[in-house]
């Protein structure tokens, strides 16, 4: 479900979903969002008190996260798993003049495939399965592509089934 968010976009509680055997995710413990280069001190103590915010995973490049920085404080523990690393090098931009359709397609399997977004997602699990504390709240640049793929993976595991992976993927 959306959260009424002035300073974080497309901000989700995947809490109330069912899973295919009938299960429910508990409310408040999975959230996924937009950067929170602009989240403001009163809804940083909204996720703090609220939430019981104690996780934020960063999708995003090394430069986006160091320039647009996380305005969280040191009760949250923070992790950097950008996904994208494959986008940087040379041979692969040189792929952007072909067919947008196609490249984006290319984008999303990689997002899934490539050696170093899977490691990253390996880590995201890791940290989601190992937190007992609180809500962990994982993203990137604006909440869509690494942070639903990560959500769509994470739904999987639970035993979502896939018109539901698609229904909250697409809500984006």
């Amino acid at each position: 479900m959306f959260l009424n968010f002035k300073t974080i976009d497309n901000i989700r509680d995947l809490g109330g979903i069912k899973t295919a055997d009938g299960h429910t995710i508990v409310l408040g413990r999975l959230l996924r969002s937009s950067d929170l280069h602009k989240l403001s001190a009163k809804e940083l103590d909204i996720l703090k008190n609220k939430y019981n915010l104690r996780v934020v995973i960063d999708f995003r490049s090394t430069n986006s996260s160091i320039h647009r920085r996380d305005l969280i404080d040191d009760t949250i523990k923070y992790y950097h798993k950008y996904t994208l690393k494959f986008l940087e090098t040379n041979s692969y931009n040189q792929e952007i003049t072909v067919d947008p359709d196609e490249f984006f397609m290319g984008v999303y399997r990689s997002l899934a495939l490539q050696e170093e977004a899977m490691e990253a997602y390996r880590k995201f699990f890791r940290i989601v399965i190992e937190n007992d504390e609180g809500a962990i709240l994982w993203h990137c640049t604006s909440g869509k592509d690494r942070t639903g793929i990560a959500a769509a993976l994470f739904l999987r595991i639970l035993g979502c089934d896939m018109e539901t992976i698609y229904q909250q993927h697409f809500r984006t």
